[in-house]
C-alpha cells in the first residue's frame, strides 16, 4: 500500500477538515495541518502500540515549521489533512498550514493538542520546501541499537541493560555481539517501552557474569584481534567449549592456535570461519 493510500483509508466521514490550535502571534489560532498528498512519511508500524502509553509530559518540546500553501496551489499539487481527507479546492486557503515532516515532528503533530512552537516559512515553489526539510534532516538519525541500550538503562533503571550497554561500549561492540557474550536475549520491543520508562516488559535476564564475558573476550582478541572478537562466530564457538569444558580450558585452548590458523583466518582463507575455529579449539582442548 502506498504512503497516500494509507493515508486516505484513515479518512473520516465527517465532511470537516482536521484542525489544531497553533500558538501563534501571541495567541492561540485553529489551523488546518495539510500534508503533500504526494509525500507523507510513513507511520513506523513497529512502534504504533507505544503511542497509547507515552506520557506526553516527558516530551521534549518541539518546533513546527510550517508553510502556507500557495507554492502547492501554484503547482497544482493536492493537500490532504490529518486524517488524509483531500483539501477541496473551495477551502479559506488562509486557514491553512502545510507542515514541514521531518522525523521529529511528523508523528507528534497528530497526538498534540496544542502546537505551541511554531515556526511559519516563506517558501516560493514546492520544490525549496523540500529542499528545507532534505538540508534539515539529512544528518539526522535515530540512536543506533547499542544507544538505544543506554537510554533504556537510564530511563528505566533497569540494570541488566545498564551492563550490556556498558559491555558493549567498553568494548566496541554491536548490540548481536554484546548480547552473545552476556548470554542476553534482548527485543527491540522491549528496548523501546523501556527508553519512555514503561518498565512493564518481562525480565531478561543475564546467562553469563560480566566477569565471565569480559575474560572470553579478552581471550577472543588476544588471538585474533580485536575485529574478529566484535564477531558473533568467536563467541559462538568459544561459548560452545566453555558449556563443555570451562572457561579455563577455552582460555588456554585459544592461546594454543598456531599464528598460521589465525593468519587464515584474517585473510579469509576459511569459507566457513566458524567450523574452522570449532575445529581448531576442539583439537586443543583435546591436547
Amino acid at each position: 500500500m502506498k504512503n497516500e493510500e494509507a493515508w486516505e483509508s484513515q479518512s473520516s466521514n465527517d465532511e470537516s477538515l482536521v484542525t489544531k490550535n497553533v500558538f501563534i502571534n501571541g495567541k492561540m489560532e485553529e489551523r488546518v495541518i495539510a500534508l503533500p498528498k504526494n509525500y507523507l512519511m510513513e507511520q513506523p508500524k513497529d512502534k504504533g502500540k507505544l503511542l497509547g502509553s507515552l506520557d506526553k509530559e516527558k516530551l521534549l518540546g518541539v518546533t513546527y515549521n510550517f508553510t502556507n500553501p500557495q507554492p502547492f496551489l501554484d503547482a497544482g499539487e493536492s493537500l490532504v489533512d490529518l486524517n488524509g481527507k483531500e483539501i477541496p479546492a473551495n477551502t479559506d486557503w488562509s486557514k491553512v498550514w502545510v507542515l514541514c515532516q521531518t522525523p521529529d515532528t511528523f508523528w507528534r503533530v497528530q497526538m498534540e493538542d496544542e502546537l505551541k512552537f511554531v515556526q511559519v516559512n516563506a517558501f516560493k515553489s514546492v520544490q525549496e520546501y523540500f529542499q528545507a526539510i532534505g538540508s534539515s534532516i539529512v544528518y539526522s538519525r535515530q540512536p543506533n541499537k547499542v544507544e538505544q541500550l543506554g537510554i533504556a538503562a537510564q530511563a528505566s533503571g533497569d540494570q541488566v541493560y545498564q551492563k550490556l550497554y556498558d559491555f558493549a561500549k567498553k568494548n566496541g561492540l554491536a548490540l548481536n555481539a554484546a548480547s552473545l557474550y552476556l548470554g542476553v536475549k534482548t527485543k527491540g520491543e522491549y528496548t523501546l517501552r523501556l527508553m519512555t520508562g514503561d518498565t512493564s516488559v518481562p525480565e531478561i535476564k543475564i546467562g553469563r557474569p560480566v566477569e565471565d564475558a569480559q575474560r572470553l573476550y579478552d581471550a577472543i582478541a588476544l588471538t585474533l584481534g580485536k575485529n574478529s572478537a566484535a564477531k558473533r562466530y568467536p563467541i559462538k564457538v568459544t561459548s560452545y567449549f566453555e558449556k563443555q569444558h570451562g572457561i579455563e580450558v577455552v582460555e588456554m585452548a585459544l592461546q594454543l592456535i598456531p599464528a598460521a590458523r589465525i593468519a587464515i583466518y584474517n585473510q579469509m582463507g576459511c569459507e566457513d570461519k566458524e567450523v574452522c575455529l570449532s575445529n581448531t579449539i576442539g583439537k586443543a582442548t583435546r591436547l
